[in-house]
């Protein structure tokens, strides 16, 4: 292995210098653009645990940092090779690689690598100069991204989507010769190495809203509530609510039959009942208003008597009603021993009126029949 000059080695990191000035903006667009995208980091965001690997191989040459600066989310460490031949006819071969292996396969929706190099001098192997991006996924290694080494910084990526990947991995392979009087330089390292996956899944609180008003005052409804968990996804929950009976005030059924009358003449009483169950009151409902029974008069007509005056009808003797003594009202009256007995006149029309007629001053009457 060739050992390199303190000035050889300042040079080199000179070069360095001016490429990551001059591609700066570049770089800075590239990383604002993926805040846009909002893609999340998987080798050491998502999966802090992954852990990365590498190896270098030159017959001449230096390493340049170490492997886990590929996945340390700063752009300022690198991991590489880089050779320089000044002899006539020197050459300088080197290859190297590194790899992020993932605690546990996911999807990824982009590959990408930030990287720089130098390349310069005399003469160089141009065609041989050459960067893979491979996915492990599948039981093998896929390349996803390629390209050749240029003198410049450059952002590569691919955004196809690949799914169950369990590593990503770049390889590079390079090297240089000189000619007379001219030196030769080229060089390769990688700053970052990503594989970007899905966006994070939102997270949210567990968490309820305020139960709706209930859908009915009493008697038994429901409300319901709106709840968010954990994937912010949402969901209905309800419940019963306002299961109190109703109040129901109470209301009076139909009128039943009247009853019988007291008496069968000279003025009596009949009643007539209803109940408060049309509905009947219950959970506090009012009772009915009123009263269930109400009575009126009746038989209103004055109790007749036979008191012994016949008169005869085609051969037939026909009893004739009476008022009894003490309650007189008919202006014609028979006298009976101690007795005055009052005898009932009805209009003519009347069906138990007689043949027989009397001129009274409300008009023709006729004697009632008993």
């Amino acid at each position: 292995m060739r050992i390199f000059t303190k000035q050889k080695i300042i040079k080199i990191k000179f070069i360095r210098l001016i490429l990551l000035i001059l591609f700066s903006v570049l770089l800075f667009g590239f990383l604002l653009d993926d805040k846009v995208n909002a893609q999340t980091d998987i080798n050491w965001s998502i999966q802090p645990g992954s852990v990365a690997n590498g190896a270098v191989t030159s017959n001449k040459g230096a390493t340049i940092g170490v492997p886990n600066n590929i996945r340390d989310n700063n752009k300022d460490t690198d991991y590489g090779s880089i050779c320089e031949v000044a002899d006539a006819n020197e050459s300088c071969n080197w290859d190297y690689w590194a790899t992020v292996k993932f605690s546990q396969s996911t999807r990824i929706n982009k590959a990408e690598i930030y990287h720089d190099s130098a390349v310069g001098g005399g003469a160089y192997t141009g065609g041989g100069f050459k960067w893979y991006v491979d996915l492990y996924y599948g039981g093998a290694w896929n390349n996803v991204i390629s390209g050749v080494i240029f003198r410049e910084i450059r952002t590569d990526s691919n955004s196809t989507g690949w799914d169950n990947v369990t590593a990503i991995r770049v390889r590079v392979n390079g090297g240089a010769y000189s000619q007379i009087g001219f030196s030769s330089v080229s060089g390769h390292w990688t700053m970052e190495l990503r594989a970007w996956g899905p966006p994070p899944a939102p997270t949210c609180a567990l968490s309820c809203g305020d139960w709706s008003f209930c859908s009915v005052s009493c008697g038994g409804g429901t409300q319901t509530r709106t709840c968010t968990k954990d994937d912010c996804s949402t969901y209905t929950e309800s419940q019963a609510c306002n299961t109190q009976c109703c109040p129901v005030n109470g209301g009076w059924s139909a009128w039943s039959s009247w009853s019988a009358c007291s008496v069968t003449c000279g003025g009596g009483t009949q009643t007539r009942t209803r109940t408060c169950t049309n509905p009947a009151p219950s959970c506090g409902g009012a009772n009915c208003p009123g009263s269930s029974s109400e009575s009126q008069a009746c038989n209103m007509q004055p109790c007749y008597i036979d008191c012994g005056l016949r008169f005869y009808d085609n051969g037939t003797a026909i009893a004739v009603a009476c008022e009894p003594d003490g309650t007189l009202t008919s202006p014609l009256r028979i006298r009976k021993g101690a007795t005055t007995y009052g005898i009932i006149l009805v209009p003519i029309t009347d069906s138990n009126a007689s043949h027989i007629r009397i001129q009274t001053s409300s008009g023709v009457k006729a004697l009632r029949k008993y």
